[in-house]
């Protein structure tokens, strides 16, 4: 295959990636980034070098598929529990230069920085959930927590730096912003989950909660400004934003709610519920979010009307929850949890840990194991 063919072949299987993250269909966007990727190396994209005899416009525009590429492949790593295909150690290529004109400008910012996130997610699946993590010692892991979490914190505020006033768009740009959140702390929340060893204990610390909070209360804040855009914004926000971090952060609050029969949790999964049924009909992916959230919510309404309790939740003064090696459900509590939670959610429907198949088991509550020990994309595995 000559060099020009390669550079279609890379440039249409790049626009199917895309497209594939678009309609949440993650498994075949891993498809179309690896063979992306494998192009990529094939032309040398990874390596400063192949960049010298290009011209200015030639080399961008390679920068800008290469780092697309590769902003793709660490958010699906860590949501899919899967190795990247970008080897950070044999990456020598710089980004794209930032554009001189005052519009673009900001826009290019806003990419480098999505693109040094896209690394920490990489990094938060390679150091906390990958097969080799699970040899960790616990203060190896806290270690690799303090890190990543550091790293996120001191780029979000980088971002809250940015100006989109005078940028093209600069509406949609500071949605772009204020959406970021989100994301951020679904990521936050995804590496204080990773504190403790999941086949030790199940525990949410106190950070975990907190930051799994905010995830949630970023998303409404978001969606209450997005009641007056247009379709087309709000297709946006569900496709870019709503349907790519893990689902994480609303099974945090579930968990909290049910453990402590918190009014302040129940609210919260009221109102994101309330709110995911604004975009419910955007896409098949945000329609099925609704579904599944809806059914939680009703879950733990259920259980916290009538004062249920589960063997094996215990509440720290520090507000961490933890659960005691397979805890377990009286009769009662099981019939209540099986009446809610959907027949048609199979052991399929509950990924394990680092993106691994699962199974819902109401005697230990291994549920609580597989999925707040899972990375996973809720568009997805609720397929």
């Amino acid at each position: 295959m000559g060099t020009h063919t390669c550079r279609l072949s890379l440039l249409l299987t790049v626009l199917q990636a895309y497209g594939a993250q678009e309609e949440s269909q993650l498994s075949l966007c891993w498809m179309y980034v690896s063979a992306a990727k494998t192009m990529c190396q094939t032309l040398g994209y990874h390596r400063e070098s192949s960049y010298r005899n290009d011209t200015p416009e030639v080399a961008q525009s390679k920068r800008h598929a290469f780092y697309g590429l590769y902003a793709i492949d660490k958010n699906l790593s860590l949501v899919l529990g899967r190795s990247s295909n970008f080897n950070d150690n044999d990456i020598d290529a710089e980004p794209f230069m930032l554009s001189s004109d005052p519009g673009q400008w900001p826009w290019d910012v806003y990419t480098h920085i999505c693109y040094r996130f896209a690394r920490i997610q990489g990094d938060t699946y390679d150091q906390l959930y990958s097969a080799s993590a699970t040899k960790h010692s616990q203060y190896k892991r806290s270690c690799f927590v303090e890190e990543l979490s550091a790293r996120i914190i001191n780029l979000r505020e980088e971002l809250q730096l940015l100006d989109p006033s005078g940028a093209y768009y600069s509406e949609v740009l500071q949605m772009a912003k204020e959406s970021a959140d989100f994301i951020v702390y679904a990521v936050l929340s995804v590496v204080y989950r990773a504190e403790t060893r999941f086949y030790d204990t199940v525990e949410i610390s106190s950070r975990c909660y907190d930051a799994s909070r905010k995830s949630l209360e970023s998303h409404l804040q978001c969606s209450i400004g997005l009641r007056t855009c247009s379709i087309y914004q709000k297709i946006g926000y569900v496709k870019n934003t709503l349907l790519i971090p893990s689902f994480t952060p609303y099974l945090v609050v579930f968990t909290h709610a049910i453990a402590t029969a918190n009014d302040r949790d129940l609210k919260l999964l009221e109102d994101t519920v309330e709110s995911l049924a604004y975009f419910q009909d955007c896409s098949p992916g945000s329609s099925r979010l609704y579904f599944i959230c809806k059914s939680f919510l009703n879950t733990a309404e259920t259980l916290i009307a009538s004062r249920k309790s589960f063997n094996g939740l215990e509440q720290h003064e520090d507000g961490s929850l933890v659960f005691t090696t397979k805890p377990i459900a009286t009769a009662s509590d099981r019939q209540t949890v099986c009446h809610e939670i959907p027949a048609a959610w199979n052991g399929s429907v509950f990924p394990g840990a680092a993106g691994t198949e699962g199974s819902l088991d109401l005697d230990t509550f291994s549920f609580w194991t597989n999925w707040l020990g899972s990375t996973e994309s809720v568009a997805d595995v609720l397929r």
